[in-house]
């Protein structure tokens, strides 16, 4: 959803930040919603356009890609056939990319 309407990088970024740096749930659905409203983003809009049919498959579609690739987590990047999983590998990643 956040991809479709042109708001994913600020998204994932505040996502990111709440889960890691702030140590939030966001499987709770109150905090989520919070998150959401503290994103200019309405909850109940997006929640419904989460679970669009179209949505949903390309989640799947994404996943089963991923999963191929061999990743298991988020953030996950791979550079020069490596993967690297984790916030904290991210010398690491710049390291690689930079051979």
């Amino acid at each position: 959803v956040a991809e479709k309407k042109n708001f994913l990088q600020n998204f994932t970024n505040k996502v990111f930040d709440a889960i890691w740096k702030d140590g939030l749930n966001l499987n709770d659905q109150t905090i989520f919603e919070k998150l959401l409203k503290n994103l200019d983003i309405n909850p109940l809009i997006f929640l419904k356009e989460s679970s669009d049919v179209q949505i949903k498959n390309e989640l799947i579609k994404r996943t089963d890609h991923a999963y191929k690739k061999g990743i298991f987590g988020v953030p996950s990047y791979i550079v020069n056939n490596k993967i690297f999983w984790g916030q904290d590998r991210l010398d690491f990643v710049i390291y690689e990319a930079n051979k």
